[in-house]
């Protein structure tokens, strides 16, 4: 799913790129422009009720816990169904991760992680951030299985 995530919303933002989700977050949006985003079918998510009277389509996010606004985001629209997509973009800049290649993790990364972890090493194209899963994976697994997901 495609979202646009206002600037009061952005761990909930990056909880969506770990679920798998298109999730654009930026701190500021100009006048107008999260209209013209759900206008070509972003879902905007705000906790904004100014958003009401201009008539923009959105989510209202209520809760200040973003395991309560994941639930509350999965009311309007089921979240669940896509756990195939978990893990598959970069949590800073949201762009579909590509398997990375090899001689550039195995200068970047502990030698452990690259004998470990062989082919399953992943790379943010736009960043270059690498990611792998490791610990930090499975504590987000853990946490997602807490919030009901």
């Amino acid at each position: 799913m495609r979202f646009v995530v206002d600037s009061m919303l952005g761990k909930l933002a990056r909880w969506l790129r770990v679920m798998g989700h298109d999730a654009q977050y930026r701190t500021f949006y100009e006048t107008g422009e999260l209209g013209v985003l759900a206008s070509k079918g972003l879902i905007v998510l705000s906790r904004d009720k100014k958003l009401l009277a201009e008539g923009i389509p959105f989510i209202l996010i209520h809760s200040d816990k973003v395991g309560e606004q994941l639930l509350e985001v999965n009311r309007e629209v089921d979240l669940r169904g896509f756990r195939e997509l978990r893990f598959s973009r970069c949590l800073e800049c949201n762009v579909c991760l590509e398997d990375a290649d090899p001689e550039d993790s195995e200068e970047a990364l502990p030698e452990y992680i690259n004998l470990t972890m062989k082919g399953k090493v992943r790379r943010c194209p736009a960043c270059r951030r690498l990611f792998w899963p490791g610990s930090h994976r499975k504590n987000m697994e853990e946490q997602l299985k807490v919030w009901g997901f």
